[in-house]
């Protein structure tokens, strides 16, 4: 099926287009080329590191039961999330790699870019952690017990973590694939140090440092992007502190559903 599809559309844009491909080799471009396509294929491998390294520690630390419960919880959540936000990513590459150059334009998109991160990601994180127990219940049943706390502690870290979702984009699209690696490449001793002495306080303290590292690289990224792009970071600061507290008005959503809840189960085997 996918191979057919892609027959069509070749067949479609060489029948409504003058265009043809032709052999040519140009050795700066294609040293360009490579430069910039090892930067964000290192970027790639070091993520992917990132991915699988708090599911090995707890794994080799703690059991299969625990390594089960982090990993469908956490992937739970970075489904809705990337469900969401993903779309965004290859689209704003797109647009910004075309005002590179208008630095003044790309400051402004970027900024209501990440304000728009905030108004999304922030509350829909706290929605998620206030339910997160019921979800856990209702979704996973009793044999999952612990994964509703994962499902909470990780939507405030995956919530976090996209507000700077859309750094990597703006690296590359003005040019610059290696601070992504840099930024990633140094962050990476202090995640090995707070994982190796984190999982020795057990499973609730190693998922709370989870997300304390997404915090503290997010700040990261918002002072490597304020001496990238000139931007006053303050203003969005501000931004996120004031969404933040209007959204901890979900907090005592749980409250509610649990009770309903427990109410619709008792009535259930009445």
């Amino acid at each position: 099926g996918a191979v057919t599809g892609q027959a069509i559309q070749l067949i479609a844009v060489w029948r409504t287009h003058d265009w043809r491909p032709e052999w040519s080799f140009d050795q700066e471009v294609a040293r360009e080329m490579f430069k910039f396509g090892a930067w964000v294929g290192f970027s790639a491998l070091l993520g992917w590191f990132y991915l699988w390294a708090d599911s090995l520690i707890i794994g080799m630390q703690l059991g299969a039961y625990e390594l089960g419960v982090y990993r469908t919880g956490n992937q739970f959540v970075m489904m809705l999330f990337g469900v969401i936000f993903a779309p965004m990513l290859p689209v704003l590459y797109s647009h910004l790699s075309k005002i590179q150059t208008d630095r003044a334009r790309l400051n402004a998109t970027y900024e209501r870019v990440i304000k728009a991160s905030i108004v999304a990601a922030i509350p829909i994180s706290l929605v998620l952690f206030s339910v997160s127990s019921p979800i856990g219940a209702i979704i996973f049943g009793d044999q999952w017990r612990g994964i509703g706390f994962v499902i909470g502690v990780m939507s405030l870290t995956h919530g976090v973590a996209w507000i700077v979702g859309a750094n990597g984009e703006v690296y590359r699209s003005i040019g610059k694939p290696s601070y992504e690696l840099v930024v990633t490449a140094s962050s990476l001793p202090v995640y090995l140090l707070a994982y190796h002495y984190s999982i020795r306080g057990g499973f609730e303290m190693f998922v709370w440092t989870r997300f304390t590292l997404a915090v503290g690289a997010t700040f990261f990224h918002l002072f490597l992007i304020q001496r990238l792009l000139r931007i006053a970071i303050v203003p969005i600061l501000r931004f996120l502190a004031a969404i933040s507290m209007i959204s901890l008005v979900a907090l005592p959503i749980e409250n509610v559903i649990s009770a309903n809840v427990a109410d619709a189960v008792s009535q259930s085997f009445a």
